[in-house]
């Protein structure tokens, strides 16, 4: 039978406040390309799978349903409820994770314990220096200046062996201005995926496969 992943989709920005009517019709915010992205995934073919270098599809069909939490409203999931989900998803914001806002600060504080009580948690963009920020990181304004564009990232030899599957840099969309500077302590247990000239640090994850994060977009 079909596997139901139910996921927690912590949504840091509208993007509705700064699309066009008709861009954000087309594709609308983060919820709606994520939605699409992860549909389009979860149904593709093991021969599909197989020419981006995925030789092991899941044993079983997999549906993904988000419920969508207005992060900067306020909302986040119950401490006391995470085990309702699967995993959590945090999006991008035009926000900076060292900004002075409430809502920043709950977040932080709530990404802290979700990891530390061992959920499965993914962030991107500024997702991703939320959780490096939340587990004891440093987020700074980017001093190589901002990414805006499609660039390649060159894995280090841990990730390498984590994704398993041969390759050594991958391909997104970066659209940021700021940039992690300083890792988590090691005990954390964070590692670094690799980077580029601009962004030396794009991306996180740990070996037990609790966190994941990137910089870029796969969304986009």
């Amino acid at each position: 039978g079909q596997r139901v992943l139910r996921i927690a989709f912590l949504e840091c920005e509208d993007l509705g406040e700064y699309l066009s009517p008709a861009c954000y019709a087309n594709y609308g915010g983060y919820y709606k390309m994520n939605c699409d992205v992860f549909a389009y995934v979860a149904n593709l073919s093991a021969s599909a799978l197989a020419k981006v270098g995925i030789t092991s599809p899941l044993p079983q069909p997999v549906r993904v349903e988000f419920e969508k939490f207005n992060v900067k409203a306020g909302q986040l999931p119950r401490v006391d409820e995470l085990s309702r989900y699967d995993g959590f998803y945090i999006t991008g914001s035009l926000a900076g994770v060292y900004d002075d806002e409430p809502w920043i600060k709950r977040l932080n504080d709530w990404t802290a314990y979700a990891i530390r009580d061992g959920h499965k948690v993914v962030g991107i963009s500024f997702g991703h220096q939320m959780v490096v920020q939340a587990l004891g990181g440093k987020v700074e304004c980017n001093p190589n200046g901002s990414s805006v564009s499609v660039m390649s990232t060159t894995l280090t030899p841990q990730a390498q062996q984590y994704f398993g599957d041969g390759r050594r840099s991958f391909k997104l969309l970066y659209h940021h201005n700021d940039a992690v500077t300083r890792m988590p302590p090691a005990s954390v247990g964070i590692m670094e995926m690799g980077g580029n000239r601009t962004t030396p640090n794009n991306g996180v994850f740990n070996s037990s496969g609790t966190v994941l994060t990137f910089c870029g977009h796969p969304d986009y």
